[in-house]
């Protein structure tokens, strides 16, 4: 995977992030893209419900889809197929922490019957991936220009793109931004 793709992935999760209301951190890339990137983000919320529960595993959920869904932007617009062939790929350790998440929600939801439960929450998932992917679409100029900053900082940092969180918080790009 290309650096500027990596970038892409790491800044759909930090724009989704704070559109669902986390605190995003820093986000880096390394320059051959081959080993990673990372978006961090503090997902601290109060539980004080089951609907509270439900609430931040369908916000995890979205934002864990919207690295891939960044990465798969062609003009302004997800590549839905492209997108899905990632998730295996690139967003792998996100997947897997996606089916954590919907395994949780589907005994919440869906407990009596383990069949039905299994259905109903992949209706759930489609849901989730297409309310991410709407959210990724509405900020793809956004994810971009950051993508683009971050992949031309690569010569400053040797092996590894950076944007620190204070540089993040103050970024004009970002300001008033959600």
């Amino acid at each position: 995977m290309a650096m500027l793709d990596r970038a892409k992935h790491e800044f759909g999760h930090y724009v989704v992030s704070r559109v669902v209301g986390f605190k995003p951190g820093a986000v880096s890339a390394e320059i051959n893209g081959n080993t990673g990137g990372t978006a961090e983000i503090d997902t601290f919320r109060p539980i004080g419900s089951i609907v509270d529960m439900e609430k931040f595993c369908e916000d995890r959920v979205k934002v864990l889809y919207a690295g891939v869904l960044a990465e798969s932007l062609e003009d302004g617009k997800v590549n839905n197929n492209k997108a899905l062939s990632l998730a295996a790929d690139t967003g792998k350790g996100d997947h897997m922490m996606v089916q954590q998440l919907c395994n949780i929600l589907r005994n919440i939801r869906y407990s009596s019957d383990k069949d039905f439960g299994e259905a109903k929450m992949k209706d759930d998932e489609r849901r989730l991936w297409q309310e991410a992917a709407e959210m990724v679409e509405a900020r793809a100029d956004l994810i971009n220009s950051l993508a683009q900053e971050l992949y031309e900082r690569r010569a400053l940092h040797g092996k590894l793109a950076v944007f620190t969180a204070a540089e993040l918080l103050a970024h004009p790009a970002l300001q008033g931004a959600t």
